[in-house]
């Protein structure tokens, strides 16, 4: 079994681009192309969370996301053609601009069955103004995607209306994905109830970029059992 880790544009096992509201393998080819969500702060994971239950919350439940994904941004792969399997820290890449000049981003990748059950993999948050990417080095630990500080002095506030790359990685996971099912990922501002609000007051208006020139994409660890192509392009 063979681990990919070199992310090429087009490499169906590790790049997939955001295109109308879906996710393909594909480089986007619009000269220009934006998807705008106003942020709901009523989104939530629940009171079952991977961040609830470290505190003697009990078991970890995700129910089906199916409902809770309306209120959030989302772009689907076409069915997978085989098995995968996701072993590794996915790394979210957007090129967004908001209305304010702070607000928090929440990544998921789910599994969407061929019935349209949507069941929770993997999450990723990154606050945007701590976007500043740093060296490495200068960290007391060694990150397993990009590099952030979180430190005040690092911090950038978001100039509104202009667009900024934002990049994180999500959480470790190792997940196995079934032929016919769908990778999704939904993009939020919020987990009500778990997370403070980001801005306090506000409510933000993203625009994310999904062209030639600036584009949006999430970069998959996928352990490869065959050679054949798991995701093809997206309809």
């Amino acid at each position: 079994m063979a681990a990919r880790t070199q992310s090429t544009f087009f490499d169906v096992f590790n790049i997939l681009e955001l295109v109308n509201f879906s996710i393909s393998p594909e480089p986007p080819t619009l000269p220009t192309a934006t998807d705008s969500y106003k942020v709901d702060f009523t989104a939530s994971t629940g009171k079952q969370s991977i961040w609830a239950t470290g505190y003697g919350g009990g078991d970890v439940v995700y129910p089906d996301r199916a409902n809770e994904d309306k209120k959030l941004l989302v772009y689907n792969s076409a069915p997978l053609q085989t098995d995968i399997e996701i072993t590794g820290s996915p790394v979210l890449t957007l090129e967004i601009a908001s209305t304010t000049i702070d607000g928090a981003v929440h990544a998921y990748l789910e599994d969407v069955s061929p019935e349209g059950r949507v069941t929770y993999l993997d999450e990723g948050i990154l606050r945007l103004i701590d976007r500043k990417e740093v060296d490495p080095k200068s960290l007391p630990y060694v990150p397993l995607g990009p590099a952030h500080s979180f430190l005040r002095k690092d911090a950038e506030p978001m100039t509104p209306g202009l667009p900024a790359r934002i990049r994180f990685s999500l959480y470790p996971t190792s997940v196995l994905l079934r032929t016919g099912h769908s990778i999704r990922l939904a993009l939020a501002g919020a987990d009500a109830g778990v997370f403070e609000r980001y801005p306090a007051e506000a409510t933000p208006i993203w625009t994310v970029y999904r062209d030639k020139s600036e584009n949006s994409f999430i970069d998959l660890p996928i352990a490869t059992r065959s050679g054949r192509s798991a995701i093809s392009p997206s309809s």
